[in-house]
């Protein structure tokens, strides 16, 4: 199916399968690349007891990532800026490239020095940065529905692409992550790159700033504490043997893979429902641990990587969705300023593990202390910070009074252009309008004529009048006027939309 024709929910068009094996690859290389190919590095070289040491390298990579969103976040404010670039897409090649060549080096007797790995290791965090900016805004330029399908098979085809080379001999294991990384890369650049998505028009201008506030006051202190949980988990495991590391990794499997299962039965991830369910699971994860036996305390660590790779393939889906539904400005533009928090969290949640590992050891009994430090600093910036609602609302006056009688909240429902927006999405799919033909349609039912379009879309008189006969001739409709009074009373069901009576 051509990548410009709007599919059903049950559907996936070319385009996006592209752009799936694209961000499974990005995804198989952040495995790689973050956790694996360090601590083999070490190994080659035979620093033992170098757990310390390694942790201290491998938090550079978090550092970076950190430091690549914030660059993008100032670099989002100029207009000519894009992922998609090719400067920034060699930049971002040669930067994932790194940790496999000073893996390479360690297999063919060359041990890099540990000031060249953390180098390698902060670069290719600021390289991941950009590519992951790229694939968080590449689903808005083929217009992807099913946002949490999309990242949780993500997550779950990298970890398989992962799993499938981690024990085959370091030099191998360096050249498929190589491979991974270079291939994810390419595969941005041709998404963003085809017809269908480049003729299609995107505001230039900055990110507004009143939703980063927003959230800065809400919703980012609990994003860094789950993250400091998340990078506490990681290294953990990290610390531990190779084989213990990779049960661990491979353990993110199970929280894409409870996603996917939701996305396949039609159940609605909501954001906050789903946090506060992961704010059970890592709060018991880290009040147990202490006190479970040495051989035990690796499976906490996997609940903890599960929940991220749900919280992740979630939290995603709600950030992009947002962006793409709210504000017309390229999601690109507007992601740093917020994913940029949970680098930072998770960063520092490594730091702390390194930390207490180079100074008592790997297991050693400060780590409960940690733990059970954890626990209470997440409860108590949860209950400071966390919505009681979804976010930034909160159910007071007559929004409460709504609730009260079982009604739901106004904040809750859409906004009328949200319905308007929904209209035109299940009226596009019931009909089998293409993606500009559904532009056409959304600019139609707003009551503007064909200069108007011409001049918005940026087409010529001949392709407008050629899509406006498109639309009057699958929805069987001959005058404007019949268009706006269809959009307006079409009825809509998430699964079966019918015609308005």
């Amino acid at each position: 199916m051509r990548g410009d024709v709007t599919v059903s929910k049950q559907q996936i068009s070319s385009l996006e399968l592209l752009a799936l094996c694209g961000c499974g690859l990005f995804f198989a290389w952040m495995f790689c690349a973050f956790y694996w190919l360090v601590p083999l590095s070490f190994e080659a070289a035979g620093r033992g007891g170098g757990a310390g040491l390694r942790g201290v390298v491998q938090l550079f990579a978090f550092l970076g990532l950190a430091a690549g969103y914030a660059g993008q976040w100032m670099l989002a404010k100029s207009p000519r800026f894009s992922p998609y670039r090719p400067a920034v897409l060699l930049f971002d090649a040669a930067c994932l490239a790194l940790v496999p060549a000073t893996a390479l080096c360690a297999a063919c007797g060359t041990i890099p020095s540990a000031p060249i790995q953390t180098a390698a290791c902060f670069l290719a965090g600021v390289g991941a940065a950009f590519v992951t900016n790229g694939w968080l805004d590449a689903p808005s330029l083929f217009r992807c529905e099913r946002l949490a399908r999309f990242y949780s098979l993500g997550v779950l085809s990298g970890c398989a692409l992962f799993a499938s080379i981690a024990f085959l001999p370091l030099a191998a294991q360096a050249a498929f992550s190589a491979v991974f990384g270079l291939a994810s890369v390419g595969l941005l650049h041709f998404v963003a790159s085809r017809d269908e998505v480049k003729s299609r028009p995107r505001a230039s201008h900055p990110p507004v700033d009143t939703w980063t506030r927003q959230n800065v006051r809400e919703i980012e202190p609990s994003l860094v504490t789950f993250n400091m949980v998340f990078g506490l988990g990681f290294c953990v495991l990290a610390n531990g043997e190779l084989l213990v590391l990779f049960l661990g990794l491979a353990s993110a499997m199970a929280g894409a893979l409870l996603v996917l299962v939701f996305d396949c039965l039609g159940v609605k991830t909501n954001i906050v429902v789903f946090q506060r369910l992961l704010l059970a699971v890592d709060v018991v994860t880290c009040v147990v641990y202490p006190f479970v036996p040495e051989g035990a305390k690796p499976v906490c660590a996997c609940c903890v990587v599960a929940s991220w790779a749900a919280f992740l393939s979630v939290n995603y889906e709600h950030m992009v969705k947002k962006g793409m539904l709210e504000y017309d400005v390229p999601v690109f533009r507007q992601l740093p300023q917020r994913v940029i928090f949970a680098a930072s969290g998770f960063a520092a949640g490594w730091a702390l593990a390194a930390g207490f590992t180079v100074l008592y050891g790997v297991g050693a009994g400060e780590f409960t202390l940690l733990f059970l430090a954890m626990v209470i600093v997440l409860v108590l910036v949860v209950m400071v910070f966390f919505p009681v609602d979804n976010h930034h609302l909160k159910a007071e006056g007559p929004q409460a009074a709504e609730q009260a009688r079982g009604e739901p909240a106004a904040a809750d429902r859409p906004s009328e252009d949200e319905a308007f927006q929904r209209r035109i999405a299940f009226i596009a799919r019931r009909f089998g309008l293409s993606a500009r033909e559904t532009e056409v349609l959304s600019l139609m039912a707003k009551g503007r004529n064909a200069a108007y379009i011409r001049d918005k879309l940026v087409l010529s008189p001949y392709t407008v009048k050629t899509h406006m006969y498109h639309v009057y001739t699958k929805l069987d409709i001959h005058t404007q006027q019949k268009v706006i009074d269809f959009v307006e009373a079409y009825v809509e069901d998430a699964d079966s939309p019918v015609l308005p009576v």
